[in-house]
């Protein structure tokens, strides 16, 4: 519920109002969805396929930075906004090593399967915009939650997809570029068009100017490199501490 709130605020007319109430039941829905079969699938595929115990955890660490990137996205009235943070991850529960075509398969799998649900909520989406339900509140809800999880889904497979170290993008693209291209594409080409849709509102995929999402993106990968940049310095830094 609180993932499904900090989300909520992207979308300028999040308040004490019956839309909004849709919104974030859609958010809060949503946002587990995407971690139920992103995260839940690759804690699945290593416990049933490569008998390695796995499990999801929840970082309080990243629902703040998605805290921040909410509030900037508003601050800067970046439609329809980017939030670079998660709720949890995988984890696996015993010290263990995989091999490259054990990590890349445990990376892969997930991802297309949250591609899949993502292209199936887009589909479902148009089909329920245009049934005919009006602006019932379950045709708002469905609407709501269908946009949610494209929009999730979408997100979060292209940033996965990014090949450094500690995403699912690195091993797959160590152990299957083709499969990696191909992905990365298509999750690329969607996160485009659903910035600059020229439709009016966060879950309409309002258009954004193609110079202020450059600017956001490219301060993102700088913050990103320079994190990862620290974390690797001061790892090599501990063995000199200690001796």
């Amino acid at each position: 519920m609180l993932t499904g709130a900090i989300y909520g605020f992207l979308s300028p007319g999040f308040g004490f109002n019956t839309a909004s109430l849709y919104l974030l039941l859609a958010m809060t829905i949503g946002i587990a969805s995407v971690t139920y079969v992103s995260e839940g699938g690759a804690a699945w595929f290593s416990q049933r396929h490569l008998k390695v115990p796995a499990g999801v955890r929840v970082h309080t660490g990243a629902v703040l930075v998605a805290l921040v990137c909410v509030v900037i996205s508003r601050l800067i009235d970046f439609k329809p906004g980017i939030v670079y943070g998660f709720i949890a991850s995988t984890v696996l529960l015993v010290p263990i090593a995989l091999d490259r075509n054990q990590s890349g398969r445990m990376a892969m799998y997930p991802m297309l399967m949250l591609l899949g649900t993502a292209m199936t909520a887009w589909l479902l989406l148009g089909w329920v915009r245009g049934d005919g339900g009006g602006g019932g509140w379950a045709n708002q809800l469905a609407q709501a939650l269908l946009a949610g999880i494209f929009v999730g889904g979408i997100e979060g497979v292209m940033y996965n997809l990014v090949p450094i170290a500690f995403l699912d993008g690195r091993a797959i693209f160590e152990w299957k570029k083709p499969a990696w291209i191909a992905m990365f594409g298509v999750s690329t080409f969607l996160f485009w068009q659903l910035l600059i849709n020229p439709d009016g509102s966060y879950f309409d995929f309002r258009e954004t100017g193609v110079t202020l999402v450059l600017v956001v993106a490219a301060v993102y990968a700088l913050v990103t490199a320079a994190t990862w940049s620290y974390f690797r310095w001061r790892n090599a830094q501990i063995p000199a501490t200690t001796s």
